[in-house]
């Protein structure tokens, strides 16, 4: 089942993060702990590591974007899945 991917506080005091580079693109497999994509943080640039294993659906962040932590950035599942319904409704972070 797809799950949306968040903007997570890679730091004590971020509020927001710039994307900096996609490592991986739509269609990709994404293990866990896998480097998803470099942020910049209020802080420094950092690697956000996938918290989910599955297949990258949709990019809603592009490089140069920011997103507040708790935001979606992008959304992972099963390949082939669609991932619509979770691109028009954001949910609450976990």
């Amino acid at each position: 089942m797809a799950e949306q991917v968040f903007m997570i506080a890679l730091s004590p005091t971020m509020e927001e993060g710039s994307i900096l580079k996609w490592r991986k693109k739509v269609g990709d497999a994404v293990k866990m702990d896998e480097i998803l994509c470099d942020v910049e943080t209020d802080k420094a640039s950092m690697e956000y590591l996938s918290s989910q294993e599955g297949t990258l659906l949709a990019i809603t962040r592009d490089v140069g974007s920011s997103a507040k932590v708790g935001e979606m950035i992008a959304v992972i599942g099963e390949a082939g899945e669609d991932p619509t319904p979770l691109l028009g409704t954001p949910a609450a972070a976990p």
